[in-house]
């Protein structure tokens, strides 16, 4: 009877090992795939980009040598080949592996409040080149309000058009962490009133160079 328990026991650590094991292997064979996928994507939207900024460099001489010359149809050509250039890199940063990684674990969360993945380091580091490149070099803009490598993170999710709600699974903190950072860089780091700015709309402004001194500068 010793040997029918113990035979049995074993019998079903086996069963679920290899369940496990099965289960495991197809979630990896699955993730492979998805990242191919992806550097198929990412190669494609690199050769176009590539192609799109030297379309706009060639433009930029040739109105630079035209002067005053240059003509208003030349212009609008330039400011669609910019609006081009911003759709793919915002389709470039969408088909990143960390761009799908973080909307993996946040509809992990939304349907069942957990996720087997979590945001590493090396993920962070892949998530603020992306919105470097993506955003005029923002991140290093962040850095000179001193603001936390956790802030800064915060800063290129809201960039990336996350909502505030979604993002506390990625750091594994309570519902209001988000808004309270938000005001915090705002309020202490920028010297801002969270009640008169959005976070959101500072950074997109910062990256085009837009600061709310010179606002109010040129308004005064």
């Amino acid at each position: 009877i010793y040997r029918l328990y113990i035979s049995g026991f074993l019998f079903v650590l086996f069963v679920v090992f290899a369940v496990w094991r099965r289960r495991n292997r197809r979630q990896k064979e699955y993730l492979q795939q998805q990242n191919d996928e992806l550097s198929s994507v990412q190669i494609r939207l690199t050769e176009c980009l590539e192609e799109k900024e030297a379309e706009i460099a060639a433009l930029r001489t040739e109105i630079d040598t035209m002067q005053d010359r240059a003509t208003q149809a030349q212009q609008k050509q330039l400011e669609r080949l910019q609006k081009e250039k911003m759709a793919l890199l915002k389709e470039e940063f969408e088909h990143l592996p960390v761009y799908v990684k973080m909307k993996r674990i946040m509809d992990d969360y939304a349907r069942c409040e957990k996720s087997e993945e979590e945001m590493s380091e090396e993920d962070w580091v892949q998530l603020e080149q992306a919105t470097d490149r993506r955003w005029n070099r923002i991140c290093l803009k962040l850095r000179q309000y001193e603001l936390t490598p956790t802030e800064i993170r915060l800063c290129c999710l809201r960039l990336a058009e996350f909502k505030a709600n979604r993002l506390v699974c990625l750091f594994h903190r309570k519902r209001d962490f988000c808004y309270k950072m938000e005001n915090a860089i705002l309020e202490k780091k920028m010297h801002l009133s969270p009640k008169e700015h959005s976070l959101k709309e500072v950074l997109q402004e910062l990256a085009l160079g837009i600061t709310v001194d010179s606002q109010d500068k040129k308004a005064e």
